[in-house]
């Protein structure tokens, strides 16, 4: 949504202020963000850009007014949140819709990745006292290379569904699923599954893990080869 702007009148406190709107962002939980100026007040916000403040956007209902969460100072009071125009809310629930139509067909094409398996599961060591492998994605999407978990969540489920198993799509598990056939560490290349890839040590952090030379501190694995064993097991258990 870079680079559009709207600019109104807002009544607030029965007197019309010029607001302008600009860049909304959408998460994935649709969770919404806009860049929001009142030039005419004292307006706090998460950071201040030429003037505009971040404020979180509450889309409409049923053709209700949507809301803004932000700080206003009005006559020396504190205003917290504004509603909007009907007006002005009919253009930013399209910028909304829009937004996180978008952010939606981004999700779902990481999430396709990794379930044909272009996209691989880098599982790495973290923790300082008991220390684990702890899997995530290298996402390239700036707004949403922070949403490994959910991504990867959504890809065991639809995993589970194309092979006829969706009995088994358990959300709640998901870290279950990745991580019960990883051995933990400290661990060395023998040890880890046969279809682990691209393995890492990491000499320096020896000190930390209280480890010795040759143990592996990150690695990459597909998710079929993660998923498909556990896979199997469920499915011969049902016909026994």
């Amino acid at each position: 949504m870079a680079g559009r702007e709207y600019s109104f009148k807002q009544k607030i406190i029965e007197t019309p202020h010029d607001v302008t709107v600009r860049d909304m962002s959408v998460g994935i939980d649709g969770i919404a963000y806009i860049s929001i100026s009142v030039p005419s007040l004292e307006v706090s916000g998460q950071s201040s850009i030429d003037g505009y403040f971040k404020a979180g956007y509450y889309p409409s209902s049923k053709g209700r007014p949507a809301h803004l969460g932000i700080s206003l100072k009005v006559d020396d009071k504190r205003h917290e949140g504004m509603t909007l125009s009907l007006e002005a809310t009919a253009v930013l629930q399209k910028w909304y819709e829009k937004a996180y139509a978008d952010i939606k067909r981004r999700f779902k094409s990481i999430v396709d990745r990794v379930v044909d398996d272009e996209l691989p599961v880098i599982f790495s060591l973290a923790g300082d006292d008991f220390p684990k492998f702890t899997p995530s994605l290298q996402i390239e999407d700036e707004d949403l290379k922070h949403e490994s978990y959910k991504v990867l969540k959504h890809a065991i489920v639809r995993f589970f569904k194309l092979h006829g198993a969706e009995r088994y799509a358990k959300v709640a598990r998901a870290d279950d699923y990745l991580v019960e056939s990883i051995p933990p560490p400290p661990v060395s290349d023998d040890r880890l599954p046969p279809t682990a890839f691209d393995i890492e040590h990491e000499r320096d952090l020896y000190d930390i893990y209280g480890t010795g030379p040759g143990s592996v501190f990150s690695f990459k694995m597909k998710l079929s080869d993660i998923l498909n064993p556990g896979l199997k097991q469920l499915l011969e258990r049902e016909e026994n």
